[in-house]
This record gives structure tokens, C-alpha cells and sequence, in this order.
């Protein structure tokens, strides 16, 4: 009964550090790819070096009182 249930405990371990092993090689978020811009850069030059284009918005209305 002993045997048993010491290798169900250590079946259950395995379990828990394969799945943490493969967790962890498939959500791997660090520098997965993403594209990160220079901190220095101003918006329209990280843009330019994209091939995209930054449109001014719109200036918010003014809220006038009551």
C-alpha cells in the first residue's frame, strides 16, 4: 500500500514539472518576438523606419461651462 501511493505522489511530481517544462517553453515571453522602438526615437522618425505614417489627431473640445 506504501509503494503505491509513493509512486502515485512521485507520478504527480513528474506531472507537475513537465507540465511547468513545457508551460514554460511555449509561453516564453521574453524578447518573443516583439518589436520594441528606441526609447530616444521621436514617434514619426520609429514610424518612418516601418514604412508607416503618424496623423496628427484631432485637438479634445473644449467643455464649455454652464
Amino acid at each position: 500500500m506504501k509503494r503505491k501511493s509513493r509512486q502515485s505522489v512521485l507520478t504527480a511530481v513528474r506531472m507537475a514539472l513537465l507540465s511547468t517544462m513545457v508551460g514554460y517553453l511555449m509561453f516564453d515571453t521574453k524578447d518573443s518576438g516583439a518589436v520594441h522602438a528606441n526609447p530616444g526615437a521621436m514617434n514619426e522618425k520609429a514610424a518612418a523606419s516601418v514604412g508607416a505614417r503618424v496623423l496628427p489627431t484631432a485637438p479634445l473640445l473644449k467643455v464649455e461651462p454652464k
